[in-house]
């Protein structure tokens, strides 16, 4: 996943959400959005390493994780993708001791990940503290760090502020997705220095990714009510792969 955006206790009505966009290549098998079988948890699942890009629990937590597109970041062998199951599964105290001891074994990431009364941003590629608890308010996170400001990451707050303002006591879930498929790339000036090709670096700062083998493939939300209703939805930009819905309460 290359780009989340989320608002954290920003609306009287919904005090968690969240809107992401998920970068992959085509050839990499995935399963739609869906309850995983025996257990509290609701997530695509990326069917070459078993894990996930995001997911939600029945108890209302989410975690959703990227990579880090920068030089030197390469150490590490676990898939990231197990890191969000390692939250949903876990206590949430448990949960993050795990993920922080177990840090150097995975290439760079980030993390964020808690419920609608708590927030957390972890990573392993920086120094200071490696689990951070967020204060409300709007975030992104691409492949950098939480908040950097990189054009998509600054359109998607953008986005996710302006569209949060307008909802009332209902939200429209094709408004954000429509937002976050902006394949504007951004100006040559502002572009981050990766250590990838110019060319490349262009082509991968829109929003939304339309490569002839590597795109955005699905889009998700998730949506948390203040009565305890929860919503998670999955738009595929990829067609073989379906749509998904689920919604449940805590």
């Amino acid at each position: 996943m290359c780009l989340i955006a989320f608002a954290y206790q920003m609306h009287p009505w919904f005090p968690l959400v969240v809107v992401s966009n998920r970068d992959e290549f085509l050839e990499r098998p995935t399963q739609r959005l869906h309850k995983w079988q025996g257990e509290g948890i609701v997530a695509g699942k990326d069917l070459q390493q078993g894990g996930t890009w995001m997911g939600g629990s029945l108890s209302g937590r989410f975690a959703a994780v990227t990579n880090i597109r920068r030089p030197g970041m390469e150490a590490g062998e676990k898939s990231r993708g197990h890191l969000p199951l390692q939250f949903l599964r876990g206590e949430t105290e448990q949960a993050l001791e795990s993920v922080e001891k177990d840090r150097d074994e995975y290439r760079g990431f980030n993390m964020v990940a808690g419920s609608d009364k708590e927030m957390f941003y972890l990573h392993n590629h920086k120094e200071g503290p490696h689990i951070e608890r967020l204060a409300p308010g709007v975030h992104a996170l691409s492949n950098a760090s939480l908040n950097t400001p990189w054009p998509k990451v600054e359109k998607a707050k953008k986005l996710m502020e302006t569209l949060l303002a307008s909802s009332g006591r209902t939200i429209d879930p094709d408004s954000f997705f429509k937002a976050m498929q902006d394949a504007e790339p951004a100006a040559e000036r502002d572009l981050p220095d990766t250590g990838i090709d110019k060319q490349l670096e262009k082509q991968l700062s829109s929003m939304f990714i339309d490569l002839p083998e590597y795109k955005t493939r699905c889009q998700t939300m998730f949506i948390v009510r203040k009565d305890g209703k929860i919503a998670m939805l999955e738009r595929m930009t990829d067609a073989r792969t379906g749509t998904g819905h689920y919604e449940w309460h805590v």
